[in-house]
């Protein structure tokens, strides 16, 4: 018995693409008639030209011994003086019977006609080319898509809903649309027709490994291959989980692995304390803006830690244009011009600042071509160096010896699997995922802690109490605090669930591109294989389906969630109930409840991760600082092999099972572990296989960086940036989330030491 998801539609179901097609094909077919009709006026007409011109000219060709023009007509017209005669050699005079005074080139003619008939004949044959795929298309199964509601039946006719994607505040769009339409909702850009999905219990399918998960749609993130290598070669966060994605997630990993990451905090620390050190030196009163100076931060780590290239931004008083600190914006920018508008990509030099755009991907990739020869000049990396640019030698090395063998075993040259432009592309996009990623994740956590009442006071009686507060009146400010140390982090729960409540208003990531393989059912619906499905980070955190006064910042809803989970459901916790009070989805049609299987049937496996290493490696990390240990989803990975703590019965509404994680798990902190969540209203690093690799990283820097800014300074939104009101309404879309303009987030920061005196 074939399988129900694969059953044709119902008799009788609506098409959406049936009338605009059939429009489009009787525009086709009228095409074809003009072109059937013209095509003999067309064939005539130079032939016509050209008789005319040969009677013109033999009209007037003189006898021997001639007048060179032709004898005036006998009438009123013979009266008027003929022309002058050429001079001898000279140019012949234009004959007469044009308006232009010369006389038509009959093959010129015949080529004119010849052009207007192909081109009519070629527009003509496109319309029919495009009327046929939409007929294709029109015949293709829809499923359940007509009943899905969304802003697509309100689109424009052709374009749909594009030209919401030049708006800055895109994001806020799509919250609006869950908002009015619910979790599950159907778009169309272009000629793509997909979903946007913030449905808890429909994204722990998408975003899972069994029945319903979905791979990235690697189309979507062209752009971002395009930055990081001239041919645009995928890498982690573009290409889809094959062999080779596979070889460089397990590399990788192991570098992000908790067990190697906690060997970068004294850098972290020590580059966050120039950072203060250079804060310090501003004189008192001075306003800079935090999300610049978070962002030098980030560089510097990323560079350091993985690389061992000091970018040295932090030290750095005025940063050179042609620096990766002014590039990597710069072509950030490109990359979402080319997202909202596919042609950029294309042509860009048919756009506005389109070769601009180009130079800053060739200067990105200067920079990573760099790196790549620096990480080859070291040559093989010692024994226990597990820094993400010895992992990537290593795999590289490794893909060139398979290839050397399968070569000399087939006897013919066998290409490897992974390539210096791939390897160069990985690199690229670790700076694309770990730069403003965590620098704008910086800057709103202060945002949102200076301009949130008591919330600073209390975050400074947390540090107090583990005595890392610089106190009032203290002069020299560090000798009045020990130095930060990395046990301190998981002391410091207030702080942790201020950056958790920042990253769920602010998640940086603008949104997640799926793609369905086959027929595929989210929530109540069965959608057809090639969907796109979009998940919005900030309409999932911030819709008032998942969340109670999602507007509000509101560190205190996370009491009692467990510092490393940055994955869970809050609904219950939010609501009271597993199920908040929003409009109910509309009934399955018959085809989607003869579609619908039992959670619990044994699907293939979806795309999965290789484990990296050993769960003694990538232990859990400790507390604020990390919850994954890099590779896996938010889910804790506490304790030793690999055991996934529980979520806090207080905080999560699906409690997942403390399964040891499976034989696919990474073992660093991998989300699923062989348990099933049933629903995911919070996920800013991702969740399932393609999480975040770096969150590990992300979350030890984070942390370092505020621990150490307001435990030496209190922070104050500067005036001339309209207060919170007028901080949000400068949020912009980007390739991640951050303020549009120049002034970035100013705010002025007033050593603890000189409190006392100002009061």
């Amino acid at each position: 018995m074939p399988s129900p998801l694969s059953a044709s539609p119902a008799p009788g179901r609506p098409r959406s693409r049936l009338r605009p097609t059939l429009s489009l094909c009787a525009l086709a077919l009228a095409s074809l008639l003009l072109a059937t009709i013209a095509t003999p006026a067309l064939s005539a007409a130079p032939a016509a030209a050209t008789a005319a011109a040969t009677n013109s000219a033999s009209a007037v060709q003189p006898d021997a011994g001639g007048p060179a023009w032709p004898l005036p007509e006998p009438g009123p017209r013979a009266s008027a003086p003929p022309p002058p005669a050429p001079a001898p050699g000279g140019a012949a005079w234009p004959l007469p019977g044009t308006l232009s005074g010369t006389c038509p080139d009959p093959a010129a003619t015949r080529r004119r006609g010849a052009a207007s008939q192909g081109l009519l004949a070629v527009v003509a044959a496109a319309m029919a080319v495009l009327a046929g795929w939409m007929v294709v298309r029109a015949r293709r199964p829809m499923y359940d898509m007509p009943s899905i509601p969304g802003p697509w039946k309100h689109g424009l006719p052709f374009i749909g809903n594009v030209l919401e994607l030049f708006r800055p505040d895109f994001h806020r769009v799509l919250l609006a649309w869950h908002d009015q339409y619910g979790g599950i909702l159907r778009v169309k850009f272009l000629w793509h027709e997909g979903l946007l999905v913030s449905d808890p219990n429909a994204l722990a399918v998408i975003m899972g490994r069994g029945e319903g998960a979905c791979d990235k749609a690697s189309a979507i993130y062209s752009p971002i291959n395009k930055m990081c290598t001239p041919h645009g070669h995928p890498n982690l966060l573009t290409a889809p989980a094959d062999d080779a994605w596979r070889a460089v997630r397990k590399a990788v990993a192991l570098s992000f692995a908790f067990g190697n990451i906690r060997k970068k905090f004294p850098l972290i620390r020590d580059r966050t304390g120039e950072l203060v050190e250079w804060l310090r030196s501003l004189r008192p009163g001075a306003c800079v803006d935090v999300d610049q100076a978070a962002l030098r931060v980030t560089l510097d780590v990323i560079g350091l830690a993985a690389f061992g290239h000091d970018y040295a931004c932090v030290r750095l008083r005025q940063v050179p244009p042609d620096h990766l600190l002014r590039v990597l914006p710069r072509a950030f920018t490109e990359i979402m011009r080319c997202i909202a508008n596919p042609l950029r990509e294309v042509a860009p030099g048919l756009f506005k600042n389109g070769p601009k755009g180009r130079k800053a991907f060739a200067d990105f990739q200067r920079h990573m071509r760099a790196l790549l020869a620096e990480m080859k000049a070291r040559g093989p990396p010692p024994r226990g160096d597990a820094d993400i640019g010895a992992q990537l030698y290593r795999v590289l090395e490794a893909s060139a010896a398979e290839a050397e063998e399968a070569s000399r075993r087939t006897g013919r040259r066998v290409a490897p699997t992974i390539t210096e432009e791939r390897v160069l592309s990985e690199i690229g996009i670790l700076f694309v995922e770990g730069f403003e990623t965590t620098g704008h994740t910086i800057s709103w956590t202060l945002f949102n802690i200076a301009t949130t009442p008591g919330v600073q006071d209390k975050v400074a009686a947390e540090l107090q109490a583990a005595g890392l507060l610089v106190l009032p009146g203290s002069r020299g400010g560090a000798g009045a605090a020990r130095a930060l140390e990395l046990e301190d982090l998981k002391r410091l729960p207030y702080l942790t669930a201020c950056v958790k409540e920042a990253m769920r208003m602010f998640p940086v990531v603008s949104i997640m591109g799926r793609i369905t393989e086959k027929p595929t059912r989210i929530g109540p619906y069965t959608v057809p294989p090639g969907t796109p499905v979009g998940t919005s980070l900030f309409a999932i955190q911030n819709t008032r389906h998942n969340w109670s006064h999602p507007e509000e910042y509101r560190p205190e809803r996370w009491a009692g969630v467990h510092h490393e989970t940055y994955v869970l459901d809050m609904r219950s916790k939010e609501f009271g109930t597993q199920e908040p009070a929003h409009p109910p989805a509309p009934a399955a049609s018959p085809a989607s409840a003869a579609a619908a299987k039992p959670a619990a049937a044994a699907a293939p496996a979806g795309p999965v991760e290789v484990a990296a290493a050993s769960a003694d490696a990538v232990a859990g990390p400790v507390g604020g600082a990390g919850g994954g240990g890099g590779a896996g989803g938010g889910g804790s990975a506490g304790g030793g092999g690999g055991r996934r703590s529980q979520d806090s019965a207080r905080g999560s509404a699906s409690r997942v099972g403390s399964a040891e994680a499976d034989d696919d798990d990474e073992g660093v902190g991998g989300s699923w572990g062989g348990g099933r969540r049933e629903g995911i209203s919070y996920m800013p690093f991702s969740e399932g296989p393609r999480s975040c690799v770096g969150q590990s990283l992300a979350k030890l820097e984070v942390m370092t960086v505020l621990a150490a800014l307001l435990a030496a300074f209190r922070v104050e939104l500067a005036p001339e940036m309209g207060g919170r009101a007028g901080i949000r309404a400068r949020e912009s879309t980007h390739l991640t989330l951050q303020t549009a303009g120049l002034q970035g987030i100013r705010c002025r920061l007033t050593p603890r030491e000189l409190l006392e005196e100002e009061e």
